[in-house]
């Protein structure tokens, strides 16, 4: 269901019950599949390859959901990524703070951290959300593998301190 985007780009609130299933329903679900994908590193089946892809797709989501993108304008780097989709002053998108969490702040990331995620995100468009060729991503079963954890630590240190579902 859409919710209407203010003048101030805030999105009107998510009841509560909607709350409560993102914490206790979606978000270990999204973080199940990156344990999937983990386990399943390096794919030596098409089932291993469908759980990879799955948690390469899921972390996309989780940076996004974290208010984190990239651009590529002077060099892949990773960004504050705030901003609803919206279609006519509606969204149905969610993010880490309509569930009671807090945005990632990049400057708490060392540069490593921050170099990772951005080759991670740019690769996961690149790699399993669009078609691409010779697009030049650095998604590997490397950076992969460094990303995965990295995701969960956020994903679990930015949900609202009362969350147990998770």
């Amino acid at each position: 269901m859409s919710r209407r985007i203010d003048q101030n780009k805030t999105p009107d609130p998510l009841p509560g019950e909607v709350i409560e299933s993102f914490l206790k329903v979606g978000i270990p679900y999204r973080l199940a599949i990156l344990d999937f994908a983990e386990a399943a590193i390096p794919a030596q089946t098409t089932q291993d390859s469908a759980f990879v892809e799955a948690g390469i797709v899921a972390g996309r989501l989780l940076l996004q959901f974290l208010g984190l993108g990239v651009t590529r304008k002077g060099g892949l780097t990773l960004i504050p990524s705030r901003e609803y989709h919206t279609d006519n002053g509606f969204t149905d998108e969610v993010k880490v703070t309509d569930i009671g969490g807090r945005f990632v702040d990049i400057a708490t990331l060392d540069a490593e951290t921050a170099d990772a995620l951005a080759h991670f995100h740019n690769g996961a468009s690149k790699a399993s959300a669009h078609f691409t060729w010779d697009s030049g991503h650095r998604l590997d079963f490397d950076n992969l593998r460094q990303c995965i954890p990295i995701i969960r630590t956020l994903v679990l240190t930015h949900l609202p301190s009362h969350s147990n579902g998770v």
